[in-house]
């Protein structure tokens, strides 16, 4: 009796391993992508996306309807709950779209719904499709660049508590809360046998060989990408601060903060007169009362930037002003981003130079003025007699300016001074500025 028992158990276990090895390397097709894209955050609870769908498969083409649920994960993988919560369509769509109708769908339908129980909160889109497959969307096969995923709608999450810069998935288990199918054309028979009539609703999953890649939306503040920080002295002791987003994630604003750098020092260790601008939520800064500026204000979430600028006056000439960039996000959390630094100047003329020099009858005069200021030009012979006024206190904005000196009027060859006084506008502190160019004269 043993001899057959012993090839009977060899052949059963034979028998499991092969089918246990079978059904391991069955391979699952996917048929169609559904994504969440575009996610945008405005406000602290409100987060906008887009959820899209594209064609991966050759046996299906024409949508018929789909259920799909989400929910937000915290940054410690939990998801979360929201007592009081909605989820709304944004009106738009590639779909056609109308108000539901009982008697027949020519169109598509939405609806949304916030479930919540007792420890996360589930976010449902729930598409409804045409009656006939005559009326229903035709999806395109995927390509290369994935830039034509058609967009099943947008939607704005809304909730009564912060929402944590979280990942935006979809609910799992995949199979057990998302749905989705298409229609087919012409009947489908199997052996004689008709699987799936003409217009019929056929699911992309059968639990064995067929499913839809469901693909969440991560956020994270990896995604603030921030350029060309940068400080610009523009006269008058004015100052224009700027920079430039490509992105942002959860951000709720900027905030910058100013110091100086005492003279003979190479870093900022030593910085005083310590001053922020911007709104900051959490940050405590004993004797300081922040103002709020509307320029610093985020996007929240977005997958494009924008260009920021802001002008201020400073107090002090002649200063090495340093400047810090930081952004805060829902969860006031402040993230440092960049520094930079300039120097305001004295109003003094810095540079004045005449060519050609020796001169026979013109010469091309260029200056620099480094602040506002307004400036005379005289010139002067040799014995301190004046001899011509160019410009007299005429009002010169910060720059490079030249002009052509006819000197004719100079009768004798010989040595000349060109003399420039600059005067600060409203600017008292400052004592004057002047330069001197000394002329020669060649008949």
């Amino acid at each position: 009796m043993m001899k057959y028992f012993l090839p009977l158990v060899s052949f059963i276990v034979l028998l499991f391993v092969t089918t246990t090895n079978t059904v391991t390397s069955q391979t699952i097709d996917t048929v169609s992508l559904v994504r969440v894209s575009d996610v945008s955050q405005a406000t602290p609870n409100s987060l906008d996306f887009n959820l899209e769908i594209s064609r991966v498969s050759g046996i299906w083409s024409h949508l018929a309807n789909g259920t799909f649920q989400l929910s937000l994960t915290g940054p410690n993988g939990n998801l979360i709950r929201f007592p009081n919560s909605s989820i709304t369509y944004l009106d738009t769509s590639d779909l056609p779209i109308e108000v539901y109708n009982s008697n027949e769908l020519v169109k598509y339908t939405l609806a949304t719904q916030s479930i919540t129980d007792s420890v996360k909160t589930r976010f449902s889109v729930a598409i409804l499709g045409p009656d006939t497959f005559s009326n229903t969307e035709m999806i395109p096969i995927l390509n290369a660049d994935s830039s034509n995923f058609i967009l099943l709608g947008r939607f704005r999450i809304t909730t009564d508590t912060l929402i944590q810069g979280s990942d935006l998935t979809f609910y799992f288990p995949t199979d057990y809360y998302q749905a989705i199918a298409y229609k087919r054309m012409s009947d489908s028979s199997l052996s004689g046998v008709t699987w799936h009539t003409e217009s019929n609703n056929v699911q992309m999953k059968d639990g064995r060989s067929i499913s839809t890649k469901y693909i969440g939306s991560k956020l994270d503040d990896q995604g603030m990408q921030i350029i060309n920080f940068k400080a610009t002295y523009l006269g008058q002791k004015k100052v224009r601060i700027s920079w430039e987003s490509l992105s942002e994630v959860s951000n709720k604003g900027f905030l910058v903060k100013r110091e100086i750098r005492p003279f003979g020092f190479l870093d900022n260790s030593n910085n005083v007169l310590k001053e922020y601008l911007g709104e900051c939520t959490t940050c405590n800064f004993p004797g300081q009362t922040l103002t709020k500026i509307s320029q610093f204000d985020g996007l929240g979430t977005s997958k494009t930037g924008r260009l920021y600028s802001y002008d201020e006056t400073v107090d002090y000439r002649g200063e090495q002003y340093v400047y810090s960039l930081f952004s805060q996000n829902f969860r006031n959390d402040t993230i440092f981003h960049d520094t930079t630094d300039l120097i305001v100047p004295n109003a003094i003329i810095s540079y004045a130079q005449a060519n050609p020099n020796p001169l026979s009858s013109s010469t091309n005069v260029e200056y620099f003025v480094e602040d506002d200021v307004l400036l005379t030009v005289k010139v002067f012979d040799s014995k301190g007699s004046e001899i011509e006024t160019i410009m007299d206190k005429q009002q010169v904005s910060r720059g490079t300016y030249n002009f052509t000196y006819n000197a004719s009027i100079l009768s004798q060859q010989g040595f000349y001074g060109m003399w420039f006084v600059a005067n600060p506008i409203d600017d008292p502190a400052v004592e004057l500025s002047r330069a001197l160019i000394k002329l020669q004269v060649l008949r």
